[in-house]
């Protein structure tokens, strides 16, 4: 009488075990590496959203900027260490069915790497409403008004962001044609006599 052998050899069952975990690791190495890229861009698509998001605040701003000089500042666009103040238009929401055009001031500032955009109901109080935050990580933010002597090119608003990551974005705003030039010297007097 012969003996057949019937299943596995220990050797085979531990190759197949052995097999089985490279396969299980592999799969669960890929699986972390999908999450975290996936994370990743979530992250990197939230940051992208909350800039856009800032740069239409502040386009939208900057687009309806009135030049009017306010009472607390004395200038018609004050830029100061990580921000700037401004006189703009908005829409009243007193009234959903008819909402109608109210001049406000805006303050936009940098307070511990997030940047805030405060409100003043009224042009030149003092008071603001609670500072809404629009971006964060941000190490510096700095505005400069930007316009000719000659008045040949319209004035611009150059806003630059640094972030805590190294990146550092700026964007020119054209302000509105009617934002005021520098005021020009008076002509001399030879000029106005040979008119």
């Amino acid at each position: 009488m012969t003996h057949k052998q019937s299943g596995f050899t220990l050797l085979e069952v531990m190759l197949a075990i052995a097999i089985l975990a490279s396969l299980s690791l592999l799969a669960v190495t890929v699986f972390s590496q999908a999450i975290e890229h996936y994370q990743r861009a979530q992250t990197l698509m939230q940051s992208f959203n909350a800039l856009q998001r800032t740069d239409l605040l502040l386009s939208n701003d900057l687009m309806q900027l009135v030049p009017r000089k306010n009472r607390q500042t004395g200038q018609v666009f004050q830029t100061e260490t990580d921000g700037m103040i401004f006189s703009t238009q908005s829409l009243s929401v007193d009234n959903l069915a008819q909402p109608r055009p109210v001049l406000i001031t805006v303050h936009w500032y940098l307070k511990d790497g997030v940047v805030y955009r405060a409100l003043r109901a009224a042009p030149d109080d003092k008071k603001e409403l609670t500072p809404r935050p629009v971006l964060s990580d941000v190490t510096r933010f700095t505005a400069r008004l930007d316009r000719t002597e000659d008045g040949s090119a319209p004035a611009q608003a150059t806003v630059t962001l640094e972030f805590t990551s190294g990146e550092t974005v700026q964007r020119r705003y054209v302000l509105p044609d009617w934002f005021p030039q520098p005021q020009q010297a008076s002509e001399s007097p030879e000029k106005n006599n040979a008119k």
